[in-house]
């Protein structure tokens, strides 16, 4: 009797435990798939125009870029910019209702021209309105350089009065001025970006790309004093004979500009 108990308590409990394994597996969700990830193709978009705006350790720059759709989630790009270009030690000092950079010899306005392949990243595992993107761009750089001051003499810095007063005679152009002594100096530019465009309207292009801008002059820039005067133990200029300053070599010319850049883009596709 009591084997017969033992029995009977063994078979509903099976049948308890089976009942309820059958209940778990057939009250499971079916997995849901993955939806394909949309594209500018899928859409009817082939091209786009974007203007953006950017900050690097130059300054700030506007541009603007054409953007052709060459596959499921590349494109190629077409980009010109004006930016400024400059020493980044140079350093900025307000005196009375001027700001004066010393040593500062040109100054340099750039325009880059670039052709790029943007390609997005993680398209199944990034959703559609945060498309992450990689782009390198290349082309080349023309920079108007103009004189940081009128340098009467040509002789390399700032001149002072001679012999005891230190007043600088020698004025600052300002952003308007020294175009006529500007000359032409071209370049190779390149750049490289991490980006996402945001939004499930691929119509509207809205962007922010963080990157590192480089320009390479061969023939070189003199962006700061190549010359400077030779002083003497109380500071004053050493003059020879004939009066003429004695001057030494200061700055040497560059040829790599490198900064960072963060970018903000807006435009449409169609």
């Amino acid at each position: 009797m009591a084997m017969i108990s033992r029995s009977l308590i063994l078979a509903v409990f099976i049948t308890v435990a089976t009942g309820l394994s059958v209940s778990a597996q057939t009250n499971e969700p079916e997995p849901r798939a993955i939806p394909a990830p949309e594209t500018y193709q899928k859409k009817g978009l082939s091209s786009g125009v974007g203007f953006h705006m950017f900050i690097n350790n130059f300054g700030f720059g506007l541009g603007g870029q054409f953007r052709k759709v060459v596959g499921p989630f590349s494109q190629v790009t077409a980009t010109i910019d004006l930016t400024g270009v400059r020493d980044v030690s140079e350093q900025r000092f307000q005196f009375f209702d001027q700001q004066v950079i010393p040593n500062k010899y040109r100054r340099v306005i750039g325009a880059p021209m670039l052709v790029g392949f943007k390609h997005r990243l993680f398209p199944y595992q990034i959703a559609d309105n945060f498309r992450l993107y990689g782009m390198v761009e290349g082309g080349a750089i023309m920079a108007t350089v103009i004189p940081y001051f009128e340098d009467f003499n040509n002789n390399g810095f700032r001149d002072v009065q001679p012999p005891h007063n230190r007043l600088l005679i020698e004025p600052i152009n300002d952003i308007f001025e020294g175009w006529k002594e500007a000359t032409i100096e071209w370049g190779y530019a390149g750049r490289i970006k991490l980006g996402v465009d945001f939004g499930n309207n691929f119509k509207k292009l809205s962007s922010v790309e963080f990157g590192y801008n480089f320009y390479y002059f061969p023939q070189g820039i003199q962006m700061m004093e190549p010359r400077r005067p030779v002083l003497n133990n109380q500071g004053e200029p050493v003059y020879d004979e004939d009066q003429v300053m004695q001057t030494r070599p200061f700055y040497d010319s560059m040829s790599f500009f490198g900064t960072p850049q963060i970018s903000l883009v807006f435009g449409s596709f169609w």
